[in-house]
């Protein structure tokens, strides 16, 4: 697993697939972060097939993407898992089948805290875009592959008790969080949803 700092904004998967062109990233194995509104933070985990292509893939940092450079330094599962507060996989369908065994950390000089990173306990993501006639039943469904709460589902309402569009859910275990994030972007109905996570104190 590395991480990748310094990208731009507007960054897509396949942005990072040609920028580490020639290495085996594994399907849906790019993560990109956000802070705590949803906002993307220049940052991404980027997960490989082996150990020997994350290594090769070390050999990039400080390579230009556009006219910024990037730092990419290696990671491990625990930061991912950790920091992953903010994470938004690049593609909906499904997460990886398992993530690598653990990597021995190796700190960037420069690394620090992501700003927005929520303890793992805080297993909520927040839901935005859903059609205004939306039930906590439609809600249950649309997560059927993730395992919500009981009374784990959080309509919100706007200042005139009418439906804004958004929800809390409220999920049983972090793998169940991820499970959740990777739905981001996906179609309900006719629309597509953003999930990121959120804080329990949030909501």
């Amino acid at each position: 697993i590395v991480r990748m700092r310094g990208l731009p904004f507007s960054v897509r998967e396949e942005d990072i697939r040609e920028f580490f062109s020639g290495l085996l990233v594994r399907p849906h194995g790019i993560f990109f972060t956000s802070s705590r509104d949803g906002r993307p933070t220049g940052e991404a985990f980027v997960i490989f097939e082996r150990d020997d292509e994350g290594e090769k893939a070390l050999s990039l940092d400080r390579k230009h993407m556009g006219t910024r450079y990037v730092e990419v330094f290696k990671s491990n599962k625990p930061d991912l898992v950790r920091l992953c507060a903010g994470c938004v996989p690049a593609v909906a369908p499904s997460m990886p089948p398992s993530l690598p065994p653990s990597l021995p950390p190796h700190p960037h000089p420069h690394s620090h805290p992501m700003p927005g990173s929520l303890a793992a306990k805080d297993l909520v993501v927040k839901v935005r875009g859903l059609p205004y006639s939306a039930k906590e039943a439609d809600v249950f469904d649309f997560f059927c592959s993730s395992n919500v709460r009981p009374s784990g589902v959080n309509l919100i309402q706007n200042a005139r008790g009418e439906s804004s569009g958004d929800a809390y859910v409220e999920l049983g275990s972090e793998e169940e969080v991820m499970r959740a994030l990777a739905l981001h972007r996906s179609n309900f109905g006719h629309r597509y949803l953003e999930i990121f996570r959120t804080s329990r104190a949030e909501v």
